[in-house]
């Protein structure tokens, strides 16, 4: 089992967070051993139902002052919100993948996995692709099972298993990203990718260590990931890696630029500016070109085609003493939105433009655990509610 020291060392940062992470995997039961029959993905459309709820009524109020737009039908935590043209696509607890009509607001629950309980995780995280959904699958102690799978997001077909777990007592799927016949994920401490027709899986990155954030992002033929290099202490900085090169022989996130027999050996390129303290988060997308993240109170970009420059500091709204920006930092043509949360305090949504002077303006008192938008509308997941809000 993954050594977990770092997140736990954590704790009382973790918990001023208002928004979750991708990785649902952390901290929650797997189990110690192989459990029960092996696990299948299958459909189970036996509480579709037709959310019937007013739109948001006015954004800058606090969550309970208007009413959700959407509500997920099993009142499970919505995480990993997609949208993918008139739908939004979620995962609803830790076992069911579901899709909401954004014309009529019916939600319709595509897939659901097998399980012991609702608070192990089954489907870790998924991506979409405009066409199908790939999941990285963590089995809910049927650790067998557990792998990249494939589905079509119109729920016609079952999954197809793309990739398993080369030693599924040990390693699980933790996160996942798709680009077009690309598809990256992390596996425990390695990243690996495979294509979305199956086939050979590379590993790309090893002994990744248990960086804060475990999101993956794609862009112009590398996979962005942070990295948390040097034991249980160690703070996290951004690199990448060319997709599909498999990670040379000798070389691991305990040394990177180390050297193996025959001398120095590639590693991964670092293209942060500073390092973070479980506080380094990628950006929810690449936007307008840009890859984006934060540390702190701080937010930076790079194209990948030069350095890393600093895009702005929040000042007293992202103080990390009292708050956090948590797992929804999402920039979106232009500008960057993100959620904060304090102990007892009230939970917040911040937008800024990218190349305006300021320090974030207050969208919502709303606690913000993922978010996604398109042209109109910033769809914003808290618990088990999606709010719609104007952009």
């Amino acid at each position: 089992m993954e050594n977990r020291a770092r997140h736990f060392g954590a704790l009382t940062i973790l918990l001023a967070f208002a928004c979750s992470s991708s990785n649902a995997t952390n901290g929650k039961d797997r189990g110690e051993s192989p459990d029960g029959d092996a696990a299948s993905l299958t459909p189970d459309a036996s509480t579709d139902s037709a959310i019937n709820k007013d739109a948001v009524k006015t954004p800058n109020v606090s969550a309970d002052a208007a009413t959700a737009y959407l509500s997920d039908p099993k009142g499970g935590r919505i995480t990993r919100l997609q949208v993918q043209g008139r739908n939004l696509y979620w995962i609803s607890g830790y076992h069911r993948i579901v899709k909401a009509s954004l014309d009529d607001r019916t939600i319709t629950t595509l897939y659901a996995a097998p399980g012991t309980s609702d608070s192990t995780v089954a489907i870790a995280d998924f991506a979409t692709d405009g066409t199908n959904a790939y999941i990285a699958y963590d089995g809910d102690k049927d650790y067998a099972d557990r792998g990249v799978y494939q589905f079509p997001l119109d729920g016609s077909a079952a999954p197809n298993q793309l990739t398993s777990s080369p030693n599924p007592n040990v390693t699980y799927p933790n996160t996942i990203t798709v680009s077009g016949d690309d598809v990256c994920y992390s596996e425990s401490s390695a990243i690996r990718h495979v294509k979305t027709s199956g086939g050979n899986v590379t590993t790309m990155v090893q002994d990744r260590g248990s960086p804060y954030d475990g999101r993956l992002l794609v862009k112009d033929g590398y996979v962005y990931f942070t990295m948390a290099i040097g034991g249980s202490l160690a703070r996290d900085d951004v690199y990448r890696w060319p997709i599909g090169v498999p990670a040379p022989a000798g070389v691991d996130g305990g040394s990177p630029g180390g050297t193996d027999a025959g001398g120095p050996t590639a590693a991964p390129e670092k293209v942060s500016l500073v390092p973070g303290n479980y506080t380094i988060l990628l950006g929810r997308r690449i936007d307008q070109g840009f890859v984006y993240w934060s540390v702190e109170d701080t937010v930076y970009r790079t194209d990948g085609s030069s350095f890393a420059t600093e895009v702005f500091t929040g000042g007293s709204p992202l103080q990390p003493s009292d708050t956090g920006i948590g797992y929804c930092l999402f920039p979106f043509e232009g500008a960057v939105y993100w959620g904060l949360g304090t102990f007892g305090g009230t939970e917040r949504l911040f937008k800024q433009e990218v190349g305006v002077d300021g320090n974030g303006t207050l969208v919502a008192s709303i606690g913000a655990s993922d978010m996604v938008a398109d042209s109109d509308y910033l769809y914003v997941a808290s618990g088990s509610d999606v709010w719609r809000l104007p952009r």
